[in-house]
């Protein structure tokens, strides 16, 4: 089901981002950071970009890892009428 795959992908990257969080707290590279990332999450891990990113922001005081609020319009809606 669509619904379980999304909460699969989210569950993976909030644990990628845990896993960049604690490669900052033993003040691992980000290169070092990306590189264990795709020994541990394989296929699945994110692009060194994003993981340059996080590791950046988290090394600057970030505490959170959970996406932070936008406005605006969700990107995607569910709804169970047909529209004709």
């Amino acid at each position: 089901m669509l619904s379980d795959l999304v909460e699969i992908t989210i569950e993976k990257t909030l644990e990628q981002r845990y896993a960049v969080k604690f490669c900052v707290k033993l003040n691992k590279t980000p290169k070092d950071t990306y590189d264990m990332l795709k020994d541990a999450f394989g296929d699945v891990c994110m692009s060194y970009s994003q993981a340059k990113k996080w590791h950046k922001s988290l090394r600057e005081g970030r505490e959170d890892v959970n996406d932070e609020a936008r406005s605006g319009h969700p990107s995607t809606s569910r709804t169970d009428e047909h529209v004709t």
